[in-house]
């Protein structure tokens, strides 16, 4: 294995690796999920505010939103997830999950906001993880197309 010239199985190796690393990211980010949702209390809010972002040429507006926890105690929080457009308006309900023990950690509740990170990742991984096993483990139909003539044509000489 050279890191000057990537080889079949090097590159392989790489894309499961990536792959693989992907999976393990959702699981995690699905027990995270998982837990923060089974342990969250819930309480309705309203988006007050759409805070826009800048990053190079791509502005995204993430709704800032405001609740009430089970104390009466008002939150404002800025959501974690944007997007543009918004998917909220300012003045729209929303349903939020909030950690008991910091509110501040609120999250408005719907699918991305909660479970998009976990999709996101799995998704990656499902999608890169063939990809990188047919690398590894080419079809044998391959070899009736010359497997040294492919390699040659994808990795050179």
């Amino acid at each position: 294995m050279s890191f000057l010239k990537p080889d079949r199985e090097s590159f392989g190796l790489l894309i499961v690796g990536l792959a693989s690393v992907a999976l393990l990211a959702a699981v995690g980010a699905l027990i995270y999920s998982w837990s923060f949702v089974h342990r969250a209390a819930r309480a309705d809010g309203r988006v007050v505010q759409l805070v826009e972002r800048q990053d190079g040429e791509f502005r995204t507006l993430y709704p800032a939103f405001t609740f009430r926890d089970a104390h009466g105690v008002e939150h404002r929080v800025i959501s974690s997830v944007g997007s543009t457009p918004p998917d909220h308006r300012v003045g729209d309900a929303v349903r939020v999950l909030y950690p008991t023990d910091a509110p501040t950690g609120a999250k408005i509740d719907d699918f991305f906001s909660v479970w998009g990170l976990a999709f996101i990742m799995g998704l990656l991984g499902l999608f890169f993880l063939p990809f990188g096993i047919l690398i590894l483990k080419p079809p044998r139909i391959l070899a009736k197309f010359g497997k040294q003539n492919l390699d040659a044509q994808m990795f050179g000489p």
